[in-house]
């Protein structure tokens, strides 16, 4: 009796550490599947985070910090179109944290071409005044605001480049490998605030 009670609670023994070995050798395969489609994705998401990063500099490469020249409607035209155009690649690319810094990023390129078109206008009209209107000296005075508050809107624009390129760095340096646990409580605590608001 007691070899045969030994061979079964051996059998269950062997059983259970197949079954453990089975698990183990599944969640290796999974994460490493993860962390391949991961890598199969980085150099895609490097590719158009860096196009995007190009076009943004772009827009604040045009103020030109020794004396702003003013912008053409077409050019301003062309910046607008390519920050939109690399936005929309990137925001299918992904990750969440990315296209949150993308879109402020975007906003903000955007910013700073609605303020060129402003300056531009500024400009115009005062280029089409007389030397002796009594107003000129005011509509250059805009002129010059509209110029400071561009370049303050271009360091705003570098800092949200700084904040995407973090954003964007961290996902490309993301390789899969890390899991994340959440914990239940963490999340029963976000469901009844949530409720609670």
């Amino acid at each position: 009796m007691d070899a045969g009670l030994a061979a079964v609670l051996g059998a269950i023994a062997a059983s259970m550490g197949s079954v453990a070995a089975a698990f183990a050798q599944h969640e290796t395969a999974r994460i490493s599947a993860r962390a391949d489609h991961r890598r199969e994705r980085r150099q895609p998401r490097h590719d158009t985070y860096r196009v995007f990063i190009q076009k943004v500099l772009l827009v604040k490469e045009r103020v030109a910090y020794d004396g702003y020249e003013d912008t053409t409607f077409s050019e301003e035209e062309a910046l607008i179109k390519a920050v939109h155009e690399s936005w929309i690649d990137v925001s299918l690319l992904g990750p969440q944290p990315v296209i949150s810094a993308a879109s402020g990023l975007r906003d903000d390129a955007l910013g700073v071409v609605e303020l060129m078109a402003i300056t531009r206008h500024l400009q115009e009209r005062v280029s089409y005044m007389d030397e002796e209107d009594d107003t000129l000296e005011e509509e250059l005075e805009k002129y010059s605001a509209s110029v400071d508050h561009l370049y303050e809107a271009a360091q705003t624009l570098i800092k949200s480049a700084d904040q995407f390129s973090t954003a964007a760095s961290a996902s490309l340096d993301d390789d899969g490998t890390m899991r994340r646990f959440t914990s239940k409580r963490l999340k029963r605590k976000r469901v009844t605030e949530g409720s609670v608001t």
